[in-house]
């Protein structure tokens, strides 16, 4: 009779357990984070991101050659698309934005990231850590490598990923 008051007991503790954990488990995942805001805009549209207003001016294709004639970058320099960006401080202090994390959604797949040789030569020997002057507007050169066949897939760059998803698309 012990043995099964005992077991009744154990039993009854780790379905309440399992119930708490559970109800632990769906409060994190629905409750407290919120779904992703998906924002997609196209080449001339501007997207706020904070207090940052973001345009994509351009895209340009650039072959090893004309990389290497018009900006004087190394031989050991692929082929790269150029995303000309302008971004402006609307806010009325200073904002600070890291542009390392802008990475291209080419396709299904994400994870092209800017190159940081290409992107100094193009923009000055600045950094990536752009710092924005209240109503200031900066012009950013964005280089990422890419062959001429990658441009055929639906390309996007990605400002932010949550709790707002910002993406504009470059064709």
């Amino acid at each position: 009779m012990k043995v099964n008051r005992r077991k009744r007991l154990t039993i009854g503790i780790v379905v309440v357990l399992v119930t708490l954990v559970t109800f632990r488990i769906y409060y994190v995942n629905k409750i407290e984070y919120t779904d992703t805001v998906l924002t997609q805009k196209n080449i001339g549209q501007t997207v706020n991101d904070e207090s940052v207003n973001i345009t994509v001016q351009s895209v340009d294709f650039y072959d090893r050659k004309r990389l290497k004639s018009n900006y004087k970058v190394g031989d050991e320099e692929d082929s790269h698309i150029i995303v000309t960006c302008r971004f402006s401080n609307k806010s009325d202090r200073e904002q600070w934005m890291n542009l390392s994390k802008v990475t291209l959604e080419i396709g299904t797949e994400s994870g092209g990231c800017m190159n940081p040789y290409v992107f100094q030569t193009l923009n000055g020997r600045c950094t990536s850590d752009l710092i924005l002057s209240p109503g200031e507007s900066r012009i950013v050169y964005m280089p990422y490598p890419m062959e001429k066949e990658e441009m055929k897939e639906k390309i996007y760059a990605v400002f932010s990923l949550y709790p707002e998803k910002i993406r504009i698309s470059l064709n």
